[in-house]
């Protein structure tokens, strides 16, 4: 943890973020990158604590003095929205393309256009053709929504969450969690119809564990990052699971290794290559399955190696996200900000 002017930076946490954000990538495509992220999925649930921690850092003591709901709810509309429409821009790309080479996947136009309209204003649009995915052009935006929807409740319900009624809530959304997590653990939770009352519960849970271990001010060891970056990956590449190991990873794993890294130590020389990390998280997110699945389709019509294409992709979104954080996001977010007349935050960790 280092300190700046205003405000600490917990770069360790951006590292996290970063790690967690390609180990979503390898998951989302095991053509191309084989099984080496099987348990891939569980690292939105460290986003959801890293999410929940670094929100009642940063606004925390302003929601209790001078900063509306209202207010706070346009500050984070404005932190989703471009990254997102960015995301939705390349699922559209998919799209057209699918349309284009007349696959039986696509849309029909209509649907398209249905599925676009929604998209826009960040409302689901879940079809029987696409498995009742609740955004169709881009499925891991199911987690932007969640997450967004929970920010907004933690405003507005601010001054009535008391470390007793975060530790009640808690313990509610994981009893939940656990009778509604299917038998092959929370995989397939979250992007469809089916399975929103579990995604939820595990939303809610992670989340409101990030805001405890920031209003409980608990003294983690400190501890090399490279160390908790590598038991994040071995924890998110195990090759076997299920139900009982996704529940613990929710309930223990998750929240301990964000507790570990609010106090990791590292060095200067990795100071930069972890802040670079956390600064391409979100856009990585935002973007990789579109990105995947054209690159999917790409290697499959031409013929490609899948590694290769692989390689390609996985250093096409690295590049590209890094122009999408800096300058595209920043520029974004500033006019959006100019627009609503909402005085911004300036982090260091995104949120």
């Amino acid at each position: 943890m280092t300190t700046s002017t205003h405000r600490h930076v917990f770069v360790s946490l951006d590292a996290m973020r970063g790690i967690a954000a390609l180990m979503v990538v390898l998951y989302h495509s095991p053509t191309l990158f084989g099984p080496i992220a099987s348990r891939g999925y569980l690292a939105v649930d460290l986003f959801f604590v890293l999410s929940g921690f670094v929100i009642a850092h940063a606004y925390d003591a302003r929601l209790a003095t001078n900063l509306t709901p209202s207010a706070f709810i346009k500050l984070r509309v404005i932190r989703f929205w471009p990254l997102y429409a960015a995301g939705l821009a390349l699922g559209l790309c998919r799209e057209i393309l699918l349309i284009a080479s007349g696959n039986h996947y696509a849309l029909t136009p209509g649907l398209l256009a249905l599925c676009l309209a929604a998209a826009l204003l960040f409302i689901p649009a879940p079809l029987a053709s696409r498995d009742y995915q609740l955004f169709s052009l881009n499925s891991p935006s199911w987690s932007l929504l969640h997450e967004l929807l929970v920010n907004v409740l933690y405003a507005v319900f601010f001054r009535f969450l008391t470390i007793p009624v975060l530790c009640g809530l808690g313990v509610a959304s994981y009893i939940a969690l656990a009778l509604t997590a299917p038998a092959s653990g929370i995989s397939d939770t979250g992007f469809n119809l089916p399975g929103t009352l579990p995604a939820i519960a595990r939303t809610l849970f992670s989340f409101t564990a990030g805001a405890l271990l920031f209003r409980l001010k608990l003294k983690a060891p400190k501890i090399s990052v490279a160390l908790v970056l590598c038991v994040l990956m071995a924890a998110l590449a195990l090759p076997f699971g299920g139900r009982v190991y996704d529940l613990l990873f929710v309930a223990l794993m998750s929240p301990a290794l964000v507790w570990m890294g609010t106090a990791c130590t590292i060095s200067p020389k990795l100071h930069k290559l972890a802040a670079w990390l956390g600064l391409i998280s979100f856009p990585i997110y935002a973007v990789h399955r579109p990105a995947l699945a054209i690159a999917e389709a790409g290697a499959e019509r031409l013929s490609l190696p899948p590694a290769a294409v692989g390689i390609g992709v996985l250093a096409a979104l690295l590049l590209g996200c890094t122009y999408l954080a800096v300058p595209f996001d920043i520029w974004s977010r500033r006019k959006l900000t100019e627009l609503s007349a909402v005085r911004p935050i300036v982090q260091k960790t995104a949120a």
